[in-house]
């Protein structure tokens, strides 16, 4: 992974509930957001994430940019929502990965030549990597926390964390 990535909002709302959002700073030197995305995460502050996000912006480990790639947010808004439409074009400008979940928007930045990254795999390096002793406990922490992810997924990122993917 690169030292920085642009995120879309779903990555950094599960991180923010999870409570995980403030150990990404063991994977990245920082990440990128852009306006709709910002947006996104902070229209309302009481939902869960979001203070953790707006405690991420103001220590600068999360940063606003604006893509400056007009002809790719054209063709990419009329393909995708805002906040992923501005993602993929910042991530696009400046060539780096993207942290993003949406299938739509996870093939748009493969056809682009951008390396998506989900939730999921940013739970598995910090698994790897120490940062966490199981990941379990997180997934269980994002489906009280009404944030949607399916139960296959779930198996298949505890399956290759070596951990128990058999329904509870």
């Amino acid at each position: 992974m690169n030292d920085i990535v642009v995120s879309d909002a779903g990555p950094l709302i599960a991180l923010g509930t999870s409570g995980l959002l403030p150990q990404l700073e063991t994977l990245f030197r920082f990440i990128y957001i852009p306006p709709a995305v910002e947006h996104e995460v902070l229209c309302d502050l009481s939902r869960p994430g979001a203070p953790e996000i707006k405690e991420a912006l103001l220590t600068g480990f999360i940063k606003r940019k604006k893509t400056n790639d007009k002809q790719a947010l054209k063709a990419l808004t009329k393909l995708l929502g805002p906040g992923e439409a501005e993602a993929l074009a910042l991530a696009g400008e400046l060539g780096v990965d993207i942290i993003i979940n949406g299938k739509k928007g996870r093939r748009v930045a493969k056809s682009r030549g951008i390396t998506p990254r989900g939730t999921g795999a940013i739970f598995i390096k910090m698994k790897q990597k120490g940062v966490i002793n199981s990941v379990a406990p997180v997934l269980e922490i994002l489906r009280s926390n009404g944030y949607r992810i399916s139960p296959q997924l779930c198996q298949e990122i505890l399956a290759l964390c070596g951990e128990d993917s058999s329904p509870t």
